[in-house]
């Protein structure tokens, strides 16, 4: 029974963060989306999303590769100096969820066997 409870707690815990996110500023839409398409790439078991430490390096290089692909996102935003910086947080932000229900999932999964 602690085990659903523990399931039903983190299910209002995404709810939550989906709801947030849903709540970031239009000219910004265009930004976290590529972020979510990168990391949704990466979704997916042995990926360095998944390590246990991650590279500092192949975050530096994935958020410089969205910085790259953000031409829209430049218009919007103009030409702050620290763009760059600010893709570096929402992309560690976006792995953080993105890692904390992996492993959770992995954790019921071995509960169940």
């Amino acid at each position: 029974m602690e085990e659903f409870m523990v399931g039903f707690e983190e299910e209002e815990i995404e709810k939550d963060m989906d709801y947030l996110s849903r709540l970031v500023p239009g000219n910004l839409l265009h930004l976290t989306s590529l972020i979510s398409d990168e990391c949704d790439k990466m979704e997916q078991e042995g990926s360095m999303m998944f390590d246990e430490y991650l590279d500092k390096e192949q975050v530096l290089r994935l958020s410089a590769q969205i910085f790259n692909r953000c031409n829209e996102c430049a218009a919007h935003l103009g030409s702050n100096p620290n763009l760059k910086d600010f893709i570096q947080v929402l992309l560690c932000d976006e792995m953080c969820k993105r890692r904390m229900r992996h492993h959770n999932r992995m954790r019921r999964f071995q509960y169940f066997n």
